[in-house]
């Protein structure tokens, strides 16, 4: 009897648990590609284990910490990896945002079609956006040893029963590479260090690895500037990326024959697509830089970042979400310096009336260095 009852209080704690939960939990006790399977089938496949006493553990650890909901939206939409929120609040990984994946059926039915994106970690697989699709690489994916989150992939995929969910049925290019060419490699960053390097812009000179605060007088199309920095950049092995959210139509034209790596949306994009794009530039700088490649993040207008994002999560637009200023942070964080004299430099745009915001010297301008 009370062993009939102990294995009711263990299969109640089971159906508690969230999909990410009870996938960690499958992985842990041996149930190969959680991330494939429905939740109802992961719970069926964990009761079936729990005859051997292995499960009552990992429940204990995993009972009274649900995954928090932060918004609903299609997908989830993870910032580095996918992390708990505490209920004692935030930790800068710890940002995971939207609804679970409980009823995703990932096997590939439809048409397939090319898809590009930065890639996130998921629990066995990988998953990246475009246009509002969702794609995974799941584990069984021939060269997905040799992928990394950060990566920018092109992929063949084809849809799932949802329509805007894809799985990968072929790499075409990590990186730019074929996959059968394609090198995975680690670089020694070394230690962090104050760069006093500089690199010219406009009438001024920006300083290398760290937080530029450039005040902007004209539109981004309206000057040469950013056309000049992109050809600078290319001729001395400087990766450049271009980041902005809402930007006018005549900016994103303006920008479709640099040399740059573009990590924009253009005005009347969804919050998704606008959040999704900030998750996608702080993995594809970290990621870059791991390689060891020197880049620098051309920010269009840092308070209208910080304003689209906080859309998102607040309604009220007189105040910033604390997902919104953590996600300002983590920007403002890629600003890096290395002993291996690799570099991850922000030049960062502001306008004039920014001065007078009180987020913007509490959050911007007491870890920037103007320059102009």
């Amino acid at each position: 009897m009370i062993k009939e009852e102990n294995k009711n209080s263990q299969e109640l704690l089971i159906r508690e648990l969230g999909v990410f939960e009870l996938r960690g939990l499958a992985r842990e006790i041996g149930i190969t590609s959680p991330t494939t399977k429905k939740r109802e089938e992961l719970i069926n496949l964990i009761l079936e284990k729990i005859q051997d006493g292995a499960v009552i553990e990992h429940l204990e650890k995993k009972k009274g910490r649900p995954y928090k909901k932060l918004a609903s939206i299609d997908e989830l939409v993870n910032l580095l990896t996918d992390v708990e929120r505490s209920e004692e609040g935030h930790t800068l990984e710890a940002l995971t945002f939207a609804q679970t994946l409980d009823e995703i059926n990932l096997v590939p039915d439809g048409e397939p079609k090319r898809l590009q994106g930065v890639l996130r970690k998921r629990d066995d697989s990988f998953q990246f956006y475009d246009r509002g699709s969702s794609v995974f690489i799941l584990e069984d994916m021939p060269s997905y040893n040799m992928l990394s989150e950060g990566d920018r992939v092109t992929v063949e995929a084809c849809p799932t029963d949802n329509s805007i969910v894809y799985v990968a049925t072929k790499i075409y290019d990590i990186n730019g590479k074929d996959p059968s060419s394609y090198s995975k490699k680690d670089f020694d960053l070394g230690e962090e260090v104050i760069s006093t390097q500089t690199i010219p812009f406009d009438a001024t000179n920006v300083l290398l690895g760290r937080r530029n605060l450039y005040l902007a007088k004209e539109e981004l199309y309206e000057n040469d500037n950013l056309s000049n920095l992109a050809s600078y950049c290319s001729a001395h092995n400087i990766k450049l990326l271009v980041f902005g959210l809402n930007i006018s139509f005549e900016d994103q034209i303006s920008l479709k024959n640099m040399a740059i790596e573009n990590l924009t949306t253009v005005y009347g994009e969804s919050k998704e697509t606008n959040l999704n794009c900030v998750i996608d530039l702080i993995n594809r700088a970290t990621n870059l830089t791991k390689k060891g490649q020197n880049i620098l993040i051309y920010v269009i207008d840092i308070i209208n970042v910080l304003r689209v994002v906080n859309s998102y999560f607040s309604k009220n637009m007189d105040e910033y979400a604390e997902e919104s200023i953590m996600l300002l942070q983590r920007v403002m964080s890629l600003g890096r310096a290395y002993s291996s004299n690799i570099t991850s430099t922000l030049l960062i745009c502001y306008r004039e009336h920014d001065l007078e915001r009180s987020v913007f010297v509490d959050e911007v301008l007491r870890i920037g260095k103007k320059i102009n």
